[in-house]
């Protein structure tokens, strides 16, 4: 497994799949899944309204939006209200996604980690809690290898998130030979995924 902690929004990467969270007290969106449903023309606030997308239910869904350009895959979590999220909830709801998208045999995706992400909570607890959370999904899929996982993060932590996964993930067996790396931020990468 490869893992790619980037700064750049997800939705500059909207020829990729990408994992978002939903939380029944922030509506529309924020974060990240707000970039992808303002990207989406309020696609996902409007599943939100029409009860297609549940934001208390913490089960993943698949869906293919069917918009030219835009998000071939979306997998959408209820993560309850973020005001009440905790770190095995986060983690049950990471795995949930993670293993959603290693099934439909998805090589490349991104995962919206920046949206779980308190504001007092250090990147080495953060860290901690979205590398269990990747390896709970890759075991539940039973696959650990040939994916990439590009993490989303806010710029003045991305730096010290990968580090943080670097040093954690020789605590979490299944991870020990995954690698971790800072995702470079120009235009040219961009463009090339």
């Amino acid at each position: 497994m490869n893992i790619l902690v980037t700064a750049i929004p997800a939705d500059q990467f909207f020829a990729d799949p990408i994992a978002l969270p939903v939380f029944a007290d922030v509506f529309p969106p924020r974060r990240e899944a707000g970039r992808v449903d303002f990207r989406l023309a309020g696609l996902i606030s409007t599943w939100i309204k029409d009860a297609v997308v549940d934001p208390s239910s913490h089960d993943p869904t698949l869906f293919m939006p069917g918009t030219p350009d835009s998000f071939p895959m979306l997998v959408i979590s209820g993560a309850g209200a973020c005001s009440a999220l905790s770190a095995p909830g986060q983690e049950r709801i990471i795995a949930g996604m993670i293993e959603t998208l290693l099934r439909a045999r998805v090589p490349l995706f991104g995962l919206a980690a920046r949206d779980f992400k308190k504001p007092l909570t250090p990147a080495r607890d953060s860290a901690e809690i979205i590398l269990r959370g990747l390896a709970h999904g890759a075991d539940l899929a039973d696959i650990h290898s040939g994916h990439t996982i590009r993490l989303h993060w806010d710029a003045d932590e991305a730096d010290l998130l990968a580090s943080e996964l670097r040093r954690f993930r020789f605590h979490v067996p299944s991870c020990r030979e995954w690698t971790i790396d800072r995702a470079p931020e120009d235009a040219e990468w961009l463009g090339a995924q």
